[in-house]
């Protein structure tokens, strides 16, 4: 069993589990207030009801496409971003002449109100182009302040072994800033893989839908995050299912897509001997986060797309735009990989294999480097965007990272499974 977070003790859960089918199953936890490290009477308590949750793997064809808004975990719903209308659905139809006729004929001041002929007279590429801009800053503004509140945390179990989960790898998967541990299973399918692959999925929740991957250490707004051990209470989630048989703690994988890649990092840099592999999709290094450990060698895998609107693949700088300014400054995808291959004593990259088996208008390439003393691989999509590669892409994602295709030469779920246990 691996050991919870140092300079903590393990936290109390209570488990709820119920009817599963022969094959597979579904164990899904709720807490209660903010985080796994919020403590009530003197202890950690993660205690409470849990939703039902769907039995056993979707098949592909016919498992959803993007994830459910509908997130019991209460405040900060994402229901609010995938349902959020065009603007051109709220103008007022009436040009600022005809109110003001009817304010007049009212009795009322013939103030003249707003006139959106200017807006509807630009060009479309204009239209769109503010349109975009203006939900972007509403979306992101919503987003933050979500994300500064204190919410229900939950985390969901799936087991893909048919029962004997004693000995069988436990692989985490991390959500996005805004996310949830039911968005991600929903949207990524990574259910059935776990269950082709014969592992324990489990995706918990970030408290306030953000993880603590560092970038906020020097923000005195966000000390109240900067604080929170997500490492320790993540790998006390680990260790809790070991000891209840529900998995080996001692072959943990993370998989996490943008913050929660950052996050996956973060866990290898701080506790690379509790952590046998890392997947990464969709976000970069982040400057000026220290890696505490960063000599031990942890295999990685990488999924970046080109064309990446949030994390840009030539890197992020932390002035300018106020969302570079939001985010933090990250390395290149170039620079990130070159670190990364560094920390893994790696030769350099071998021969590049092209994947393009879809007409989904992009093209990946593959790259293992040679020489490492634990595995580095590079997966670039070129063309591709922020989304998780297999998925679709959320509305959110395509409103604040700009044009996101929906890949379907590779899936960052199968792709990283294979790489964690060594299959082709």
């Amino acid at each position: 069993m691996a050991a919870a977070s140092s300079g903590e003790a393990p936290a109390s859960f209570s488990l709820r589990i119920g009817p599963a089918p022969p094959a597979t199953g579904t164990v899904s936890i709720r807490r209660g207030a903010c985080f796994f490290g919020r403590t009530i009477s003197g202890r950690s308590s993660m205690s409470g009801s849990a939703p039902p949750a769907e039995p056993g793997p979707s098949a592909p064809d016919s498992a959803p496409d993007r994830a459910s808004p509908s997130d019991s975990s209460g405040a900060g719903s994402a229901r609010f971003f995938q349902n959020a209308r065009p603007m051109a659905a709220r103008l007022p139809q009436d040009r600022g002449k005809n109110v003001a006729d009817r304010r007049r004929k009212k009795g009322e001041s013939r103030r003249r109100v707003g006139n959106w002929r200017r807006l509807r007279n630009l060009s479309g590429r204009k239209r769109g182009a503010m349109r975009g801009a203006i939900l972007t800053g509403l979306a992101l503004a919503a987003l933050w302040v979500l994300c500064g509140r204190a919410g229900a945390a939950d985390y969901e179990v799936f087991d893909g072994t048919g029962g004997h989960t004693r000995a069988a790898p436990i692989v985490m998967v991390l959500h996005g800033a805004g996310g949830s541990g039911r968005q991600v299973r929903l949207s990524s399918r990574f259910d059935r893989w776990a269950a082709a692959f014969g592992v324990v999925a489990v995706y918990p929740s970030g408290g306030g839908r953000l993880w603590n991957d560092g970038r906020f250490a020097d923000n005195p707004r966000r000390a109240d995050l900067a604080a929170r051990d997500d490492v320790g209470a993540l790998l006390a989630i680990a260790a809790d299912l070991d000891a209840r048989g529900l998995g080996d703690a001692d072959r943990l994988y993370v998989i996490g897509h943008s913050n929660g890649g950052g996050m996956a990092m973060r866990l290898a840099c701080d506790r690379p001997d509790a952590i046998k592999g890392i997947a990464v999709v969709a976000t970069k290094v982040l400057k000026g986060v220290p890696c505490a450990r960063a000599g031990v060698p942890v295999p990685v895998v990488f999924f970046y797309g080109t064309e990446d609107g949030l994390n840009p693949h030539e890197g992020r700088g932390g002035s300018g735009r106020w969302r570079d300014r939001a985010l933090g400054p990250s390395l290149s995808a170039a620079d990130s990989l070159a670190l990364w291959a560094r920390r893994n004593g790696c030769d350099g990259p071998g021969a590049a294999r092209i994947l393009d088996p879809a007409e989904d208008g992009v093209r990946v390439k593959r790259t293992d480097w040679t020489g490492c003393r634990a595995a580095l691989r590079y997966f670039e999509i070129e063309g591709g965007g922020h989304s998780w590669p297999g998925a679709r892409p959320l509305r959110l994602i395509r409103l604040t990272g700009g044009a996101e295709p929906f890949i379907r030469d590779i899936d960052a779920g199968q792709e990283a499974l294979r790489f964690f246990l060594g299959r082709r």
